[in-house]
Order: C-alpha cells, then structure tokens, then sequence
C-alpha cells in the first residue's frame, strides 16, 4: 500500500468540491485563514499541504480529511448509489420508504453533530 499523498489529485478534488459548493478561491482563503494564492497553488498540486491546512479546508468543504485524500470522490459517489440501487431494487415498496425514511433520519442526526462539534 502506497501511503503517499497525491498533492496533484488532493488539489483537484478540493477544486472540484470548492466549485460545486459555489466557492471562489477568495471566498474559501477567507474561511480557511490562507491566502489566495496558498489555496490557487493547493488546488494545482505545486505545494506539499499541512495537516492544519487540509484540517481547516474539510471543515469548511464539510468532507472528512479522508474524503479529500481519497481522490476521485465522483467515483465513489456512483459506487454507493449503485450499491444502494441494487439494495432498494430487491425491495418491495413498503421496505423501500422504510430505508428512505431511515437514511434521511441518519443524515439529520449526522448533520446535527457535524455541526455541534
């Protein structure tokens, strides 16, 4: 196993997610406390980054710090959907509003600890 960071790949993905969260370069220095250019040269791989960096750009992106490494973060999106499509499919109607209704009940509560931590 590689444990090495792929700086080029982390600074896409933080580009990839900074974008579909409607987030300027600007906007997400501001909220992280970096310049900039800190965060222009993160987003191209040209600058090893610290933990306190990729900590405070998880936060602010709301993705785990292993979410950011990970790399392709669409890849995995579309594995889950696929696993729970193949989940829900074997499901009658009555199973399936009960795994809806679970699921959405589990996101609340994950996102109303995100929040008090």
């Amino acid at each position: 196993m590689d444990n090495t960071i792929d700086y080029i790949e982390l600074g896409k993905t933080i580009k990839t997610i900074r974008s579909e969260k409607n987030l300027t370069q600007e906007k997400l220095a501001e909220l992280t406390n970096m310049s900039t250019t800190h965060i222009s040269n993160i987003e191209n791989g040209k600058t090893k980054v610290s933990l306190s960096a990729i900590f405070s750009i998880s936060n602010v992106l709301a993705y785990t710090i292993e979410e950011l490494l990970a790399g392709d973060i669409h890849k995995d999106e579309k594995e889950v959907l696929t696993n729970m499509e193949k989940l829900i499919c074997t499901c009658n109607s009555y199973e399936r509003t009960i795994i809806i209704d679970t699921v959405t009940a589990l996101r609340h509560s994950m996102l109303k600890n995100r929040k008090s931590h």
